[in-house]
């Protein structure tokens, strides 16, 4: 704590005096050895050199971000580094002491402010160079893949927890990768190398985000997602669910953030603003507002990484969205033998995760040398995201034909019948689901089915039918579903002969 009320007559430390050899405070000695500062009091001699402590502050990596919070930073070990009010405070005290000027909390306050005039600078220069990957050991440049010096003009809150050392090997999470993905296609690894070492990397050229996705535990997709958070750096991530991106000041976590990600992402909420999910994963510029302040434009760096037991429902949901999306699915259940054995032998283990940060770097040049992921088409994902996450649409493909019968004309069923199948198809689901038929038609009718009428004999059991019979009228029309037919319920989803 401060005390306001020390005497303000205080010496110079001459002792610190002589032994001054810092090049920012040559002026500071200076002025503090003429006869003008030595005979003077407060006020005068923090006039005399305020404008000089400003540049010493400077020399020791201090300074402001011209946000309306008017946050302190610092240049530490190769990142800036937020939130450093009370080092700056510090320093400011421990000067004024030496100089012979009375630290009170108003003179604090006072040298705070007119450093805060010089120094401020504007968030905007922050991220701007997405050439880099910050190490702890060095700017490895993704363009000439080479490690360069840190340097205090590369400004950048971001920076990994680890070394690069290109030789540096990851066996554990090798033979983890092999265990879980046996049943995958092979390049599913290489994408998830691929995957790793592009959230490393600033900004969002290949416009894509990511999934794992298994119904099933233990199968190591959400395993994937925290090493790669940490090979990020966990303080560069966020963790926003999709549905809390669309809503007001949804993106305020993801500022100067290198990925936003969520492990068991919710599925039960439908998410129904797909055009700003579509900006996020595609814009150059993030909008970021924070509840009560003005809000501002940042270069977009933030990649969308998940994993879900299935895929969220997305209402309108079209190949422009899917063809942004990048899914892996994780089929192989193995049971870890021990609680937290990805973090007692993958990531506390440093020396492994240097390993997966070089491994992860050789995929990025490989990605960036292709120009894309390797993935299905955005017409495949579609229909696989609709498989997954509309159960209309799922029965119709898995239990109706669609087109024409031998004789070129469409297929048709009664609007009762058909809905009447569907109602049992999704009783019998894992996921039941209410609809009324209303809305039944309309999903079908965004298919492509239309509506029409279609002659049928009459019911016998119809209480009119010997009535009209006796008319010569034994038909009737009924509204129905055309260009689709029922075909038959999947292998062992409902017993028929009950």
């Amino acid at each position: 704590m401060i005390d306001n009320n020390v005497k303000t007559d205080i010496p110079i430390d001459k002792k610190w005096l002589d032994n001054i050899d810092e090049k920012a405070i040559v002026v500071i000695k200076t002025i503090m050895l003429t006869d003008e500062y030595i005979e003077s009091k407060e006020p005068a001699r923090l006039n005399l050199l305020k404008p000089d402590i400003s540049d010493y502050l400077t020399s020791l990596d201090f300074m402001f971000l011209g946000d309306e919070k008017g946050t302190v930073i610092r240049y530490v070990e190769g990142v800036w580094i937020k939130n450093n009010v009370k080092a700056l405070e510090k320093e400011i005290r421990n000067l004024l002491r030496r100089v012979g000027i009375s630290y009170t909390i108003s003179n604090i306050r006072e040298v705070r402010a007119d450093f805060q005039i010089c120094s401020a600078t504007k968030p905007e220069i922050f991220e701007v160079e997405k050439d880099y990957i910050n190490f702890k050991n060095g700017l490895y440049n993704i363009k000439t893949f080479q490690l360069e010096p840190h340097r205090k003009d590369y400004y950048s809150f971001i920076q990994s927890n680890y070394n690069y050392n290109e030789n540096s090997k990851c066996e554990i999470f090798d033979k983890f990768l092999m265990e879980r993905m046996i049943n995958n296609k092979s390049q599913d690894i290489q994408t998830i190398w691929e995957i790793m070492g592009y959230c490393m990397q600033k900004g969002i050229g290949m416009r894509k985000a990511f999934i794992f996705v298994s119904a099933k535990g233990s199968t190591g997709k959400s395993t994937v997602v925290n090493v790669t958070n940490h090979i990020v750096g966990k303080d560069n991530t966020s963790k926003v669910t999709l549905d809390r991106i669309v809503k007001p000041f949804g993106k305020a976590p993801m500022a100067n953030k290198l990925v936003n990600y969520y492990t068991d992402l919710p599925t039960n909420i439908p998410i129904n603003d797909i055009g700003t999910l579509k900006d996020l994963i595609t814009d150059d510029e993030l909008d970021i507002e924070f509840k009560g302040q003005t809000g501002y434009k940042q270069p977009n760096i933030i990649k969308q990484l998940f994993s879900s037991q299935r895929l969220p429902y997305i209402k309108n949901i079209d190949t422009a969205f899917t063809g942004r999306w990048v899914i892996i699915y994780f089929n192989n259940q193995i049971e870890d033998p021990i609680e937290n054995w990805e973090f007692d032998n993958i990531i506390n283990n440093e020396a492994e995760m240097e390993g997966i940060c070089a491994k992860a770097i050789v995929a990025l040049k490989t990605l960036k040398q292709r120009g894309k992921f390797i993935s299905a088409s955005p017409e495949d994902i579609l229909d696989l995201w609709k498989l997954e996450t509309d159960i209309v649409y799922k029965f119709i493909k898995t239990c109706c034909d669609r087109g024409k019968d031998k004789n070129d004309k469409p297929y048709y069923i009664r609007q009762d019948e058909l809905f009447s199948k569907f109602i049992t198809y999704s009783d019998a689901s894992d996921n039941p689901y209410m609809i009324e038929q209303k809305k039944f038609t309309s999903a079908l009718k965004r298919m492509g089915i239309t509506i029409g009428k279609r002659t049928f004999d009459k019911d016998i059991r119809d209480s009119n039918t010997s009535i009209d019979s006796a008319m010569g009228k034994t038909t009737e029309q009924k509204r129905c579903y055309i260009g689709v037919k029922f075909y038959s319920y999947p292998d062992g989803l409902i017993d028929e002969d009950n």
